[in-house]
């Protein structure tokens, strides 16, 4: 173990907040028991920004140890376990880079299904479980105080020192809006219906007998669309209408 593949000594460095004593000697734990499996490992605490320029900027770095408050949100997971964030600056600096996941994750993103979305997202815990980008090491507790008097506080994953409780405490009594709301199923789309023409065909045809006989004959052909086919039948209806009333119009006379 303390080879590399090319059989080369080597050892192996861990960053840790100096800041935080509870960190370094997490660190310290780390160290001692990597040694008992032969690897060598430096315990090397540094000051929180150099962290950040080492690990998430110059991405120069073996093992670090750092807070994560555990958020299950949705969008957490496509803003760090995905390729776009592997760049210097991004979130995603140990470069977990994984086809399926990126694909299950943009599915379930553009899915309003809630159940189906659910099961999507158990299915990138089950990945990030077998590829573990991420080590979680230990979980310990964690004290918040605030005045008993202020209004707002939501306590969720991670306490009550979130961002909703930033935009919500408040002194004056007011509760909180929660962080979340009450989904409600889609109105399906109603595709609006044309009303449909009406083409009207009216024709006076008079004939003078002995007795004047006055005809009128109006046709009216509805359809959403009314092609030149129904017109022309429309107006050699009338034609016929038209010779009828010319035979009648004979024999009265």
């Amino acid at each position: 173990m303390e080879e590399s593949p090319t059989g080369q000594k080597f050892e192996v460095t861990i960053y840790s907040p100096e800041y935080d004593p509870v960190r370094v000697r997490i660190c310290d734990l780390l160290v001692e028991n990597l040694a008992k499996i032969g690897v060598k490992a430096v315990n090397k605490p540094v000051d929180f920004d150099v962290m950040i320029d080492y690990v998430y900027n110059q991405q120069k770095f073996q093992i670090y140890i750092i807070e994560n408050d555990a958020n299950f949100m949705p969008w957490y997971y496509s803003s760090f376990y995905v390729e776009e964030q592997t760049v210097p600056g991004g979130n995603n600096p140990w470069g977990f880079v994984n086809r399926e996941f990126e694909d299950i994750l943009r599915r379930a993103d553009s899915t309003p299904d809630d159940n189906l979305r659910a099961q999507m997202y158990k299915q990138l815990q089950v990945i990030l479980a077998e590829e573990l980008p991420i080590l979680p090491i230990y979980v310990r507790y964690w004290i918040q105080i605030y005045r008993k008097e202020l209004s707002g506080v939501i306590d969720m994953t991670g306490g009550a020192l979130n961002f909703w409780t930033l935009i919500n405490g408040n002194f004056r009594g007011i509760p909180p809006e929660l962080p979340y709301t009450t989904l409600e199923k889609p109105t399906p789309a109603i595709t609006p219906t044309t009303p449909p023409q009406v083409t009207t065909v009216t024709a006076v045809i008079t004939r003078t007998v002995p007795t004047t006989i006055h005809a009128t004959a109006t046709v009216t052909v509805t359809a959403p669309y009314t092609p030149p086919e129904v017109i022309v039948a429309s107006v050699l209806a009338v034609v016929f209408i038209g010779a009828l009333m010319f035979l009648m119009g004979r024999r009265t006379k």
